[in-house]
Parts: C-alpha cells; structure tokens; sequence
C-alpha cells in the first residue's frame, strides 16, 4: 500500500505491506501532491503542480512535465487525476478541466468544464474521449485496461450517472446512478 505522509515541511511516498503496517517506510524522497496509482509492482505514478513522476524502488525515476501532458487544451489542477493502464504502462487516463469551457458545454458553478482524454507517455499523443458537448468527471480504468468509467452530470445541476464505455470511446453507455465510481477487487 502506499500513502502520502506529512513530515512538517513537505508530502512523501510512503509504502507498507497490508500484514504489517507497522513496517511502513519512505518510498522516495521527493516532494509530492498527488498519487495516482502503481504502475507495477515497483513503480508508482505521482505528482505535484509542475510534473508527473514514476517513482520507483529498483531504476531511477521518471519526470514529464505536465504542461507536455496537458497541452494548451487543460489546465493543471490539484483534483486532477492521472490513471495508469493496468495493463499498458505507457497509457494514461487523465481526468482535467479544459482551460476554455467548449462552446455549448455546460459549465459547473465556477464555470469550469472537465472531461478525460489518453495521453500516450511515449509518443507524447493526446486524444481527448469525453464529448465536448457534456461534464465528465472521475475517470477510471476498468482491472483488465479494457474500459473506462467516469462521472457524466454537472454537479449541482442534473442528478449524477457513472457511464462506461470502451478505451476507445466506442458504445458509450449508462452503467449505473451515483458517482465517483471506483474499481476494486
């Protein structure tokens, strides 16, 4: 498992196994904001307002700047989300705020719009899924990288739905009322 720990002046990885918590150690020393989820069994994704890290125990680690993975399009916040695939590390799914609300999309009260896009770490490409004309919030990777789930609804203003479709974006579809879906055993 690992955790975000607060030492005083700044936040840290730290890790523990499940059966002994009480074995909890430093991951990484570097100073982070958010964890987004392990890559594998020895790399975890995490950032700060700046870049996107893969911390790891066994290589160095990794740092792309998340102005390269947002592009001009979204705009850096801290309740952003970056997903790995779980079954392709070089894929990421991103859930952000576009800088300019598209025209037609509803905005919420901030007057803000989010959707989620792929970004390919490799090859440095974006493709935004989220219709344009909607909010989309929370994306998920199904356990077998396969799907997606993601909150479809302005907050506020029309009842909350998780909708799923496929990585993709193919047969978009309502899956079930709520939000904030989480994927788990």
């Amino acid at each position: 498992m690992a955790f975000l720990k607060y030492d005083g002046k700044i936040w840290q990885v730290w890790t523990l196994p499940v059966s002994a918590p009480e074995t909890a150690a430093q991951f990484s020393p570097q100073e982070i904001d958010a964890l987004h989820g392990w890559v594998s069994p020895t790399t975890i994704l995490a950032s700060d307002l700046q870049n996107a890290y893969w911390l790891s125990d066994d290589k160095p680690p990794q740092t792309v700047a998340l102005k390269e993975i947002y592009g001009d399009t979204f705009q850096v916040m801290s309740s952003d989300t970056l997903r790995p695939n779980p079954i392709n590390a070089d894929l990421l799914l991103v859930s952000a705020y576009y800088l300019k609300t598209p025209a037609g999309a509803p905005p919420d009260s901030v007057g803000l719009n989010s959707t989620f896009f792929l970004y390919e770490v490799l090859s440095r490409r974006r493709t935004i899924l989220g219709p344009a004309s909607s909010y989309q919030k929370g994306a998920e990777w199904s356990r077998d990288g396969q799907q997606i789930f993601y909150t479809l609804g302005v907050p506020g203003k029309v009842p909350l739905s998780t909708w799923s479709m496929f990585w993709d974006s193919t047969n978009p579809h309502r899956f079930n009322s709520g939000a904030n879906f989480v994927i788990g055993k």
